[in-house]
């Protein structure tokens, strides 16, 4: 959890430094404290899966990434095809939070989302995990109808080319 905590922090000074303000809310959204104390991972699971409102679910896919588990990445994963854009939004960056490579191919789907926001979260997550093989998907986006889109597609393609291994 470490790593990827200051990998998120890096991310977060590269995009600041490279002028993007929107991006820096937006990955600061996950420091907001979503789990709350005394409820397990298991508890959370179960809430994705069944929660009854899509606040329960969109805050259950937040507090898994935050609790740090990787029991939670098979249910995240399985979120990803929840018929709510704010579900699949917060899967997307717990999974990228709790470096889940087994989820990329899952996540490269979500570059085709019908949500722009939902796009955008999947390169930013694709990025924090590294995935190089989505460069090509993600260089689709930089013409996407949403110019915020493109945006976020041009920042993960210039951080993953900076960090090719």
């Amino acid at each position: 959890m470490r790593h990827n905590r200051s990998m998120r922090i890096f991310l977060v000074a590269l995009l600041a430094t490279l002028g993007s303000g929107r991006i820096y809310a937006q990955l600061k959204l996950n420091d907001h404290i979503f789990a709350e104390p005394g409820i397990s991972v298991a508890a959370y699971i179960d809430r994705l899966k069944d929660g009854t409102t899509e606040w329960q679910r969109y805050n259950a896919a937040a507090a898994l990434g935050e609790l740090g588990d990787r029991s939670a990445v098979p249910a995240l994963i399985e979120a990803l095809g929840s018929p709510s854009k704010s579900v699949r939004e917060n899967a997307l960056v717990s999974l990228g939070n709790l470096g889940a490579v087994q989820a990329i191919p899952s996540m490269k789907k979500l570059l085709h989302d019908a949500s722009p926001d939902v796009r955008a979260n999947a390169a930013y997550s694709l990025a924090e995990l590294g995935a190089v093989e989505a460069i090509p998907e993600i260089e689709a986006l930089l013409i996407d109808s949403s110019p915020h889109v493109q945006e976020s597609a041009h920042e993960a393609i210039q951080y993953l080319e900076a960090h090719k291994k």
